[in-house]
């Protein structure tokens, strides 16, 4: 048994595994996004005991008596200001970042009230943003550091759009605090979870696929290979010459090929599943460079070269 607070409130847990599916899925606090699930991305950052942490690398197990903050715990002036300032600032894009990127900006001035531009973006290095490239995420940090500073009271903002204005998106503030609804945000119940297994090799042949533990895994409904699937495995945009899944005697010719695909009852247990699927390959040489790749001996990847 675990207990630990979220959000000012006392959670005791029996529950092991990650920190974040825990936080969107037991707790349905969707604000946090899973973005990678490796600490890469930064999408899941959370305050956990004053510190900005990645929330998908941490374990349930291991949180007795931390304190953890998320987005909806934020106080009310906190969400009228990053809100104000990452809409005024037109940093606001697909969204996606934004929850987990006020998390890391609030470690930041509780610390720093009045941070350098260098500081800023040390400040939120840890989060990823695919779309705005940083300018104006680091001048809505400026914004809301004034405005936290002086305490004046936040703006109105315009999303009119009149003749002279730069008006706000109309999504902006939804996407800012995490209350926008993603597809994943907004489960249905008894909703089965997909997870893919992926070769995580470069090259190799798959000699045998070995699902047995997966699939007597509770809470697991399927464990599906390239043999269960049946018509043509072979998809492609501009031509067909790529495997949905690669089966037993067959190549992988990327980290990320799919060789098996689980579903289960919910998300941790599907990653876990996917996770005791064995795979035993026979290593095949890499191509590294571009050199190696045009000579005359190269693998190849397709068919038509």
């Amino acid at each position: 048994m675990t207990e630990f607070w979220v959000n000012g409130k006392i959670v005791t847990t029996e529950e092991t595994g990650s920190l974040l599916l825990f936080l969107r899925n037991r707790l349905h606090l969707t604000a946090l996004k899973c973005g990678c699930m490796q600490g890469a991305c930064g999408t899941c950052v959370v305050i956990l005991d004053g510190k900005a942490v990645r929330s998908c690398i941490y374990k349930v197990e291991n949180l007795g008596g931390a304190h953890i903050l998320t987005p909806e715990g934020l106080s009310a002036r906190e969400q009228e200001v990053y809100a104000y300032a990452f809409a005024a600032a037109g940093a606001v894009q697909c969204g996606y970042c934004l929850p987990s990127m006020l998390m890391s900006a609030k470690v930041l001035l509780d610390a720093n009230p009045d941070p350098t531009e260098e500081e800023i973006r040390r400040g939120i290095d840890r989060n990823i943003c695919r779309c705005t490239g940083y300018v104006s995420i680091v001048r809505a940090v400026q914004i809301a550091a004034r405005l936290l500073r002086s305490g004046e009271a936040v703006p109105p903002l315009s999303e009119c759009g009149a003749a002279g204005e730069s008006p706000a998106r109309i999504d902006a503030r939804e996407k800012i605090l995490g209350k926008l609804k993603y597809v994943g945000d907004d489960v249905p119940d008894n909703t089965l979870f997909g997870v893919v297994k992926t070769a995580g090799l470069a090259h190799a042949r798959i000699r045998a696929i070995d699902t047995s533990a997966a699939r007597a895994m509770e809470g697991v409904a399927a464990v599906l290979t390239a043999a269960d699937v049946p018509g043509d495995p072979i998809a492609g945009w501009l031509h067909g010459d790529w495997p949905v899944l690669v089966g037993v005697g067959e190549e992988v010719q990327f980290a990320g090929d799919v060789v098996a695909l689980v579903a289960a009852e919910n998300e941790s247990i599907a990653r876990a599943a996917a996770a005791a699927v064995v795979v035993d390959y026979e290593s095949l040489p890499p191509v590294l460079t571009m050199d190696a790749s045009l000579a005359p001996d190269a693998p190849q990847l397709h068919s038509e070269g």
